[in-house]
């Protein structure tokens, strides 16, 4: 099979998720030490016979993979070099809406020869995205919050997945654009139905969870259905960002 010769490697968490769907197992040389954090990577305990790299140059030339994903924007020192290297590097900027993850499938799937394979797996993204769409329940007005009061409002991947999910994004409400951050007195006025935390947070000692213990958000907690998640199902585009959208949609 041709694409059998087409070697790859990735060298951040996001595109690690994406390779590892479309690629065969036998293209790939090496996925980020990322990919095998259980708490960070939807594909943990899929990962185990992979090769891990740590994005060093030297790793990557003795490697000598045939293409090389990475994110746009970050490492533009370590990308620029391996490209002065002559090495064929795919820069893929962050995934914001579920076109986007689409997008970003079609090109890995195009440059490592599997179209057949992207092409089934945008198929069962419109497929869940459609039949969540015929199915959804009562609209209702979800929060993520996260440590320090963090949170994703318009023009993420977030928002998206509460919209498909037949929701409305309570951050975006509160007049957040991207990631930022909500203040107590935003706080005191919002109006959730649904409140997510992220799994990863619970019982840490630090001042940032310490604000998730103030008393508006206990009484937020008192007065809306709270959910906690693990953040990794939201925090790239991958699959699983379509079986969250599933998920919500049954609230």
């Amino acid at each position: 099979m041709y694409s059998d010769h087409i070697s790859v490697t990735s060298l951040n968490l996001c595109t690690d998720q994406l390779v590892f769907e479309v690629a065969d197992f036998n293209q790939i040389i090496s996925l980020t030490y990322l990919s095998s954090n259980e708490k960070l990577s939807t594909i943990s305990t899929k990962v185990k016979n992979i090769k891990k790299n740590r994005g060093i140059i030297d790793e990557i030339i003795i490697d000598n993979p045939d293409i090389i994903f990475s994110s746009k924007g970050n490492f533009k020192l370590q990308n620029n070099i391996l490209k002065k290297l002559n090495y064929k590097i795919v820069e893929l900027p962050i995934i914001k809406t579920f076109d986007d993850l689409r997008n970003q499938i079609r090109v890995i799937s195009y440059n490592l020869h599997q179209p057949e394979k992207g092409d089934e797996i945008i198929k069962n993204i419109n497929y869940v995205l459609n039949k969540t769409k015929q199915n959804q329940k009562k609209q209702k007005n979800i929060l993520v919050l996260n440590p320090n009061g963090y949170t994703s409002g318009t023009k993420t991947l977030l928002n998206e997945i509460i919209l498909k999910a037949g929701h409305v994004n309570e951050a975006a409400n509160l007049g957040i654009s991207g990631f930022g951050k909500l203040s107590l007195e935003k706080l005191a006025i919002a109006n959730p139905d649904i409140l997510i935390f992220d799994l990863n947070s619970i019982n840490k000692n630090s001042l940032a969870n310490k604000y998730l213990n103030h008393k508006i958000i206990k009484k937020l907690k008192n007065e809306s259905k709270v959910i906690y998640l693990n953040s990794k199902i939201w925090s790239c585009g991958t699959v699983s960002s379509v079986e969250f959208v599933e998920l919500l949609s049954k609230y």
